[in-house]
């Protein structure tokens, strides 16, 4: 019987197991809905910091080309990125899957999707942040505070004992443009008024991403309703590629 060289694995594969471990229980139906959901979100979350940290500092050695390897597995920087590429594609797809088994059993038990992270039974949607994605007004006071008001944003800087000694000013931050409204509106369930849209801003897409929009609606990530451009459940989950189309 031949001796394994290490009784170990890589340490970033061994993490995404971990985490595998932690989207099973979004799957299991034994685990409360809500629960299930908060699953999901722990594994998004704890994808984004893996590549954020430990896949940015990977890349970063690459970047290097010292040929540095792992001291447990020997495996150098591009070696580790090889690996875990195919098997995050594996369980982000698992866990796209299982988000929208979940926004379907949500709707079941009353909790409509009414925005890309925003479920709510009929009525109780956030007042103030409907607002917020349909680039209406709306007025924070205080430190750290955000407004929009005549599609101008400002800010209130983050310093409590300055505003309280009122010697701190409320700042420019930008405008209210035609981005912010398109990213805002493909956020929301209802979906972006494209007549509203050009009238608003003066904006209209052109012939290429208007076949890309009805390639996207053929293959079940939008629907085009007359004047209306709405993201799908599966369309939601990758509505940044989507809005890189479009911007």
């Amino acid at each position: 019987m031949e001796k394994s060289e290490s009784i170990f694995i890589n340490r970033e594969l061994s993490w995404l197991d971990f985490d595998s471990r932690v989207l099973a229980l979004a799957k299991e139906k034994t685990v409360p809905l809500g629960e299930r959901l908060k699953f999901a979100a722990i594994f998004g979350s704890n994808m984004d910091e893996f590549f954020m940290v430990r896949v940015g500092s990977l890349y970063d050695q690459t970047l290097v080309k010292n040929n540095k390897t792992d001291n447990v597995t020997h495996m150098t920087a591009a070696e580790q990125i090889a690996a875990i590429t195919p098997r995050v594609a594996e369980l982000q797809a698992k866990c796209d899957k299982y988000f929208q088994h979940l926004v379907t059993a949500l709707a079941q038990e009353g909790y409509r999707q009414y925005e890309i992270s925003n479920f709510a039974c009929p009525g109780h949607e956030g007042r103030h942040n409907l607002l917020y994605w349909n680039c209406k007004d709306y007025w924070g006071i205080g430190p750290a505070a955000h407004s929009c008001l005549g599609s101008v944003r400002r800010f209130w800087p983050n310093d409590t004992a300055a505003f309280i000694a009122g010697t701190v000013q409320e700042q420019y931050e930008g405008p209210c443009n035609a981005e912010d409204y398109l990213i805002m509106q493909l956020r929301l369930c209802s979906g972006l008024n494209l007549t509203e849209y050009a009238a608003r801003y003066g904006v209209r897409f052109d012939a290429g991403q208007m076949a890309f929009l009805r390639h996207c609606a053929a293959s079940g990530y939008a629907v085009l309703d007359g004047d209306t451009l709405r993201l799908t459940p599966t369309g939601m989950i990758v509505q940044n590629a989507i809005l890189e189309e479009l911007i």
